[in-house]
Formats: C-alpha cells, sequence, structure tokens
C-alpha cells in the first residue's frame, strides 16, 4: 500500500479509536484532547481545536449537517459533555445528565441522539439539536434536549442508526437480559429485539450486524434485516469483533478450538467466506472496514488487509482507528500518526 503522506497530529496520551471524517477536502480526527483538520492533499494540518480534556479520546466522533460532534468528560461530576465543531473551531457545547463511562451516540441529519445511565440509575435517551440553532458563538450552549427516560435495566452499551428517528441499541448483562432494543427516537419506546448476550453492534443502509453469546458457549456473528430486524445468516466466530468492509462483514477467528488467528470475509447478503487470511501472531483483538480496506488488530499489532482477498497490504501499527476510504485514498489514524495510502 503506497504511503501518499503522512501527518503527525495531536499531543501527549491518546488512542486512536475513531473513524476519520472526511469533508471539504478535509479530513478531520480527534486525538486525545484535541480535534485537528488535516488537507486531505496534502497532509498539512490547518487547524486545531482544543477541547479541554487532554488525556481523553472520548466515546464517539460524528459528521452532522453543519460540523462534527464528540464528547469529553465533564471533570467534576462524570457526566457527558457535548462539543459541536463548526468552522474549525467549538461552536457550542452541551453537558448531559448522562455519565461519561456510559454515553454513546448516532448523528441522525441535523440531530445527535445520546444515550447513557443517568448518576441514579435510569437510562436515559437524549436528542440534540446540532443544527443552525445550536449555538452561533464559541462557547455557547446548545438548546435544551428532548429527553426521553427508556425502559431499559439501566444503561445500553452501543447505539447505531436504522433510519430517521429509528436506532438499535446495544445491552450486556447476561443471559437474562434482553441484548438488543428498537428505540423509537420520537417517543423513546423501546422493543426488545434479542434475548441473548450481544458484544458487538454495527450497521449500514442494508445490513446489521452484531455479535452475540451462542447457546451452549462461544460467540456467534448474526446479520440482520434492517427492517424487520429478523436474522439473514449467522456463523460461529472467536473474536468479540465484526464490522463491516463496503459489501463484506468481517469478522475474527481462531483459537484453541478454532485453529490459527485468521480474519474471515463474509458476504453480508448471503454469508458465504468470501476469503481468509491467516494471522501468525495472533489473537484478533479488533476489526474494521471500510470499501476496499480491512483494519485488525492482533497480538502483534495492526494489519492492513486488501478486502477483495484479504492479501496483506501494510503492518507494522500498534494501534489504529476504523479506517476511512474514499476516491481510492485510505485515512487511517494510527498511534504513529494520521497516514493518507493509495488503496489498490
Amino acid at each position: 500500500m503506497r504511503t501518499l503522506w503522512r501527518a503527525e497530529v495531536g499531543a501527549g496520551f491518546s488512542l486512536p479509536r475513531h473513524r476519520p471524517l472526511l469533508r471539504d477536502r478535509t479530513v478531520a480526527v480527534r486525538t486525545g484532547g484535541t480535534v485537528a483538520g488535516v488537507d486531505a492533499a496534502t497532509g498539512d494540518v490547518r487547524w486545531v481545536v482544543d477541547l479541554h480534556h487532554p488525556s481523553d479520546d472520548g466515546r464517539w466522533f460524528l459528521p452532522t449537517g453543519r460540523g462534527l460532534v464528540t464528547d469529553v468528560a465533564h471533570v467534576d461530576d462524570g457526566l457527558t459533555e457535548v462539543v459541536g465543531v463548526e468552522d474549525a473551531y467549538a461552536a457550542w457545547h452541551r453537558v448531559l445528565p448522562v455519565l461519561d463511562a456510559t454515553s454513546c451516540a448516532v448523528a441522525d441529519g441535523g440531530r445527535v441522539h445520546v444515550t447513557g445511565a443517568t448518576p441514579d440509575g435510569r437510562a436515559q435517551l437524549l436528542t440534540l439539536d446540532a443544527g443552525a440553532d445550536a449555538g452561533a458563538d464559541a462557547g455557547a450552549s446548545a438548546g435544551p434536549p428532548d429527553v426521553a427516560t427508556l425502559p431499559l435495566p439501566w444503561l445500553p452499551l452501543g447505539l447505531v442508526a436504522l433510519g430517521p428517528r429509528r436506532l438499535l441499541a446495544m445491552h450486556r448483562f447476561g443471559a437474562t437480559t434482553p441484548g438488543l432494543f428498537e428505540v423509537d427516537a420520537a417517543t423513546g419506546r423501546c422493543t426488545a429485539r434479542a434475548d441473548d448476550d450481544v458484544w458487538r453492534l454495527d450497521a449500514s443502509g442494508d445490513t446489521v450486524v452484531a455479535v452475540c453469546a451462542a447457546a451452549g458457549g462461544g460467540l456467534v456473528l448474526r446479520v440482520l434485516d434492517p427492517v424487520d430486524l429478523d436474522v439473514r445468516w449467522s456463523a460461529a466466530v472467536s473474536a468479540d469483533c465484526a464490522a463491516l468492509a463496503g459489501d463484506l462483514v468481517v469478522a475474527g477467528r481462531g483459537g484453541p478450538s478454532d485453529g490459527p488467528a485468521r480474519v474471515v470475509a463474509f458476504a453480508a447478503r448471503t454469508g458465504e467466506v468470501v476469503w481468509e487470511a491467516p494471522v501468525t501472531d495472533g489473537p484478533v483483538f479488533d476489526v474494521g472496514g471500510a470499501p476496499g480496506v480491512v483494519v485488525a488488530t492482533t497480538g502483534a499489532g495492526v494489519v492492513v488487509l486488501d478486502a477483495r482477498d484479504g492479501s496483506l497490504l501494510d503492518a507494522g501499527a500498534r494501534m489504529c482507528a476504523p479506517p476511512h476510504v474514499a476516491d481510492g485514498v485510505a485515512h487511517l489514524l494510527r498511534d504513529d500518526g494520521l497516514v493518507a495510502a493509495a488503496v489498490p
């Protein structure tokens, strides 16, 4: 994989956990307590926004119609503070009554839906206006959120959007607790959609991917139809990670009872195995994908694979966020910086 440029972004401690965002020929990345904008053509850093929380990478980093939103811990009481970054500065912020350690969010046009646990143990869904009325001046507070108290056992641990104001929340607290809830973001109504333990969750326009506890032990990858959430197909996996990479679903396999560690790519529509790539120094801890590229974090570091056949494109980094791929270029936020590379 041919490197086009490399940029140093952020300072101090940071974990590359958030996918880079591309907008108006600028790649935005969240690193530690800063958000940086990098010229997509040259790798030059255009701007940096200080979030005033240098050791925190936040739990989410999302695009909106006007810019992007991210979160930081509210130092005094552990609550979630939402920061809207627009035009290369912090345009607005809002402290929410949910704990930073439990919050998760999705963007829905000009709105941001945030779920989390309140300090007294209630699960809440909050909807913020992240559009024109969010705040025009730096430091301005966003308007008050719409709040719904969810009938969930304390908190969701993941959230994806299934459509306008239709969400799917992941929950993991043992086999006696439903693992997936469909949430109507307009009313806060929750409907249980899966009874077993759910570990990971991802979704695109026509596919929902979940890694669940299997009957009798182990893990199972389930691909759901986003309309009715019926299981389209399932497959046994050995790692609690799976992701979408274009028209593929990629997951980790391998262990004492399942052979050498490897990444497996399934056709998203049928579940057919398209390729398997061995990872000799496994196990596979995490996978991320985008059309054309798969990134796997293993026991020996990060490997970047060609989504067409699983062939090795790059190795060497210790950690890497899920990639962003567009127009034949992959943007990879790694522990050694932001890298732009040509995709074969």
